[in-house]
């Protein structure tokens, strides 16, 4: 299916918003809606979902109840949780009219011909577009065929699973899910997963819906904040923990810190098993949330965190690698190509933390760098089955894998960064445009700025 059909069919979803008569904008409509929605592109991607329409047919009506094979062992815990918040829902709405409109009108929808085509990764694309342009109902391009859709950040979902290899019914957790892109993958690949997010960028409800049409058998997404003094996920639960922290210019380098918002110091009476006082006293939070994610992980789980270079060189952080390092939970660094952020020119990296290590296993240091291919000026991660290969087997004859010892990474002032240790790096350094970056950076901004106005406009 091609991005014009997907299209096609998000302009035909907004026309049926409007016919419905949901035109106030409220959060309320727009949610009812986008749970229909879900039914529909539950429907389509899996037939054992085709029941949720006869049960749809019954809430619309004045003395609805639930069935009870929504409730029985036929259905997944998600589908069963879903399905009682949207009676609710529905209970909640004054007009009755209005949700039949609603219900009528997603059916139409989902007999076109071009979303009888839909897969599960085209289903979640279609809706996170129609949810992009329902939250800017009152835009004045919402119709625009050339509508801005926000860029989402680089995916690492697809790496995560290759170096992860989570067994069938796992739990797994991304304590700051942002858009939950993430978490959606990777529920692609591994649908027996059990799944919980916590993200303060975007509703629940949205991350939710998108982990149901992806097929995930239990879900808990919470519109939280994961680094709150009281935590709110239990300690020692899950399998894997992974999260993107996304590295901000002044974050990386040391001096200009204090000046960056997402540099303040965490605040608040932490548990010593779960955030050290002495990695508190940072004034970043990316290694307390390491540490938190540790907290939550069983004991033979493990962590992948992928970050920029800051934190794992920054003297402000070298109490926390020491820790981590004197504990054996560092088990790979993995150096990734730069420029696979949008307009970012810095290289991410994928620290891997694991709670089961040998006394006697060394720390791998991967370079990645040059896995990559070049689109639109961004790079895109390739061959990932290669770098896997390189973590899972360990194969010290390959020039990007080197093995270093707990001790001698200590000795080393605690460095987590690959170029201290493999060779390889320092063939290839990547020459940096200054210009060409910076008029990136400009272009960024305009569109930031575009964004900040039309909600502004919005607003007043």
């Amino acid at each position: 299916m091609t991005n014009s059909d997907i299209e096609k069919l998000v302009l035909n979803a907004l026309q049926s918003y409007k016919h419905i008569g949901f035109t106030h904008d409220t959060i309320v409509e727009r949610d009812l809606f986008l749970s229909v929605l879900t039914c529909a592109l539950m429907v389509q991607t899996s037939p054992a979902n085709s029941r949720v329409w006869c049960l749809l047919d019954e809430l619309v009506q004045p003395e609805h109840k639930v069935a009870s094979y929504v409730t029985s062992d036929e259905q997944s815990p998600a589908i069963i949780k879903f399905m009682q918040d949207l009676q609710k829902r529905i209970s909640a709405y004054a007009s009755s009219e209005k949700t039949k409109n609603l219900l009528n009108e997603i059916r139409e929808l989902s007999t076109d011909t071009l979303f009888s085509k839909l897969d599960k990764t085209q289903a979640i694309e279609l809706y996170d577009r129609i949810l992009q342009r329902l939250q800017a109902m009152n835009s004045s391009n919402i119709f625009s065929r050339d509508f801005n859709y926000q860029t989402l950040p680089f995916n690492f979902a697809y790496l995560v699973s290759k170096l992860a290899a989570v067994k069938a019914k796992a739990s797994v957790y991304d304590p700051y899910a942002m858009f939950g892109e993430a978490t959606v993958e990777f529920a692609l690949q591994n649908e027996e997963v059990q799944f919980t997010t916590e993200s303060v960028n975007q509703s629940s409800i949205y991350i939710y819906h998108k982990l149901l049409i992806a097929g995930a058998a239990s879900i808990n997404a919470m519109n939280s904040f994961s680094m709150s003094p009281t935590p709110n996920i239990g300690k020692l639960h899950f399998d894997l923990a992974f999260t993107l922290i996304q590295p901000s210019m002044s974050a990386e380098i040391d001096g200009m810190a204090t000046a960056h918002k997402q540099t303040k110091k965490l605040a608040g009476n932490f548990e010593e098993d779960r955030v050290p006082k002495e990695v508190l006293v940072s004034r970043y939070w990316e290694h307390a949330l390491i540490h938190h994610m540790l907290y939550s992980l069983k004991a033979d789980g493990k962590a992948i965190v992928i970050t920029g270079l800051g934190p794992l060189v920054r003297q402000a952080d070298f109490k926390s690698r020491k820790l981590l390092l004197e504990n054996n939970l560092i088990d790979a660094v993995i150096q990734l190509p730069a420029k696979l952020i949008d307009y970012r020119t810095v290289p991410l990296f994928a620290t891997i933390l694991k709670k089961n290590r040998l006394a006697s296993e060394p720390v791998k240091f991967i370079d990645a760098s040059r896995y990559c291919y070049l689109e639109n000026g961004i790079n895109k991660l390739d061959n990932l089955d290669e770098i896997a290969a390189l973590y899972h087997t360990s194969d010290a004859t390959k020039p990007e894998l080197v093995l270093v010892t707990t001790s001698t990474v200590i000795q080393n002032e605690c460095s987590l960064n690959v170029a201290a240790y493999v060779a390889t790096l320092d063939e290839h350094h990547e020459y940096i445009n200054f210009d060409d970056t910076m008029s990136a950076l400009s272009r960024q901004q305009r569109i930031t700025n575009k964004l900040i106005d039309n909600i502004s406009k919005t607003l007043n």
